[in-house]
């Protein structure tokens, strides 16, 4: 998946400010390939932004699709489209783009999971093994900033982004990375030694990823952000292409 200029992120920056919670880009690959942008069934606040260079609506159509609207409120402006789930509601996003923009995969628009401000809450108690053996608690890691990416080894590949945020805090002893999965120890292990991942794998939890998963949803890969009062602050479903990004700035709020 592309970058987005730094043109194109202070566009889009500009309309959203800082108070998004996920993230995720729509590609022209994407809408070529399905036309089906994704399902969602989260109650909270959307912001679909296009690209400045697309002419919206008529360059790219964006349709709504589903069988039960009652209570959502669309709103479209000029920038793109605004939405609200008020309870759980299955919505699909279908895209037709109008405009040829060539062979190269570009980023058409973002789609932005607007900050809940009831989402902080407190972490609660839990307790993981990692693959080496040391235990770590709700407790333990009082004091430290605790980044956690749930994820699946038979769908996720680990990307060089999330090594390079591990790189990135390699002096900070108070700054911990767990890479949780559901999947057997051994199969975690060699894995995490193939791959070279520089996050803590830990293995067979699938009861924190129940735990951890913002408003019950279920999705991998996600990413959750504790910080050293054991408050979840920070939620993000996918690997987004900019996902280095997001977790930096993430981090640096709480350090």
């Amino acid at each position: 998946m592309p970058d987005i200029d730094e043109y194109d992120t202070a566009y889009f920056k500009n309309i959203v400010g800082d108070n998004a919670l996920s993230i995720t880009s729509v590609t022209t690959n994407r809408i070529k390939r399905s036309r089906h942008f994704e399902q969602f069934f989260l109650k909270g606040q959307y912001k679909l932004v296009f690209n400045k260079k697309l002419n919206y609506p008529v360059d790219i159509i964006c349709r709504i699709e589903n069988n039960d609207r009652e209570g959502i409120i669309v709103k479209e402006n000029s920038s793109g489209i605004d939405f609200t789930i008020p309870s759980n509601r299955e919505l699909t996003l279908t895209f037709d783009l109008k405009k040829d923009l060539g062979d190269k995969n570009e980023v058409v628009g973002i789609f932005y999971y607007l900050y809940d401000a009831h989402f902080k809450k407190r972490a609660g108690k839990f307790a993981f093994t990692d693959i080496h053996g040391e235990q770590h608690t709700n407790d333990t890691l009082l004091g430290k900033l605790t980044v956690l990416y749930f994820f699946n080894t038979g769908i996720q590949e680990p990307s060089l982004p999330l090594n390079k945020v591990v790189e990135k805090y390699a002096d900070k002893k108070d700054i911990k990375f767990f890479a949780i999965s559901g999947n057997a120890e051994n199969d975690l292990r060699n894995y995490a030694l193939k791959n070279n991942f520089k996050y803590n794998p830990v293995a067979n939890n699938g009861g924190l990823i129940t735990l951890f998963s913002y408003k019950s949803m279920i999705t991998m890969p996600q990413h959750v952000i504790i910080d050293r009062k054991g408050d979840i602050v920070f939620w993000h479903l996918g690997d987004n292409h900019d996902i280095y990004r997001i977790l930096a700035e993430n981090i640096d709020k709480h350090l």
